[in-house]
């Protein structure tokens, strides 16, 4: 944009923080932080959907791109979809450029194109609980503060800012170890793992939460974390299933494989010590 006068235009900004990736359904999400824009509350959305053609097979995909977003000063709706419209054509055009110098349009080359430009590893993990409800798991899950009291190797764990199960709030964490290499450090003198995590969002009709780490000493970058706890068969009072997905930054000196194993031990000890809180 230019003003009336003379003046130069200024180059436009934001800092955006993913929130949300799902491999399955082909989505992500993000909010924007901080810009000179005036976006105020900004949350987007694309997701990726395959289409078939007229004989059932698969005709390239589709791209959607929604928001929610405060009024801005200055723009009327249908302006704003209009340049959001005309960046999403501009996005797909050099996506699909890019993926024809390699090896065409199939909709699966643009999920791994966007996956390597944001350098993720997704990863799910589940364990099925016997012994306790959806409805007797999720506050546990909830008292977000309190960590430590299931997941075996934390020493400690409390808040530090906004209301225990409030969206915002942050807790601090400590005593599990975690070596950036991806070995334990066995000798006396290792450092304390920590990590300061905030929750994003809470859903408690569908028993999920999602979080995000915002500081730590163990290297991770960009980690997001979503859990869900699904009824079995859909009934809340016979048992049910923790999922427990993640993405983040690759961490140097690490497999992804052996996150989701590290993962996988976490949340069956957790679950273990849950289930046993509750008795026969």
């Amino acid at each position: 944009m230019i003003d009336n006068d003379s003046t130069p235009p200024k180059l436009k900004w934001a800092n955006e923080r993913l929130l949300m990736m799902d491999p399955n359904e082909k989505c992500f999400s993000y909010e924007v932080l901080e810009n000179n824009v005036w976006f105020k509350n900004y949350v987007a959305t694309i997701r990726v959907m395959p289409m078939n053609d007229g004989d059932g097979k698969m005709g390239g995909c589709m791209m959607e791109w929604s928001f929610v977003s405060d009024p801005l000063d200055g723009w009327g709706l249908q302006e704003l979809c209009s340049c959001i419209d005309f960046c999403l054509q501009s996005m797909v055009k050099k996506i699909e450029s890019a993926i024809q110098e390699a090896s065409g349009r199939r909709e699966k080359d643009v999920i791994s194109l966007l996956d390597r430009l944001c350098h993720k590893w997704e990863g799910k993990i589940s364990t099925r609980v016997t012994k306790a409800s959806a409805d007797q798991i999720w506050p546990l899950f909830l008292d977000f503060f309190n960590l430590h009291k299931w997941l075996p190797g934390l020493s400690n764990c409390h808040g530090i800012h906004g209301r225990n199960g409030k969206p915002g709030c942050v807790r601090y964490y400590a005593g599990f170890s975690l070596s950036s290499k991806g070995t334990s450090n066995t000798s006396e003198n290792r450092p304390i793992s920590w990590s300061k995590e905030q929750l994003v969002s809470v859903n408690p009709l569908g028993r999920n939460l999602s979080y995000e780490m915002v500081d730590s000493n163990i290297e991770f970058t960009s980690y997001v974390s979503i859990v869900d706890i699904v009824p079995s068969d859909g009934d809340s009072e016979r048992g049910c299933m923790i999922e427990w997905s993640f993405a983040i930054d690759q961490v140097q000196g690490w497999m992804s494989e052996d996150l989701v194993r590290k993962y996988e031990v976490g949340l069956q000890g957790m679950a273990k010590k849950m289930e046993d809180s509750f008795g026969n």
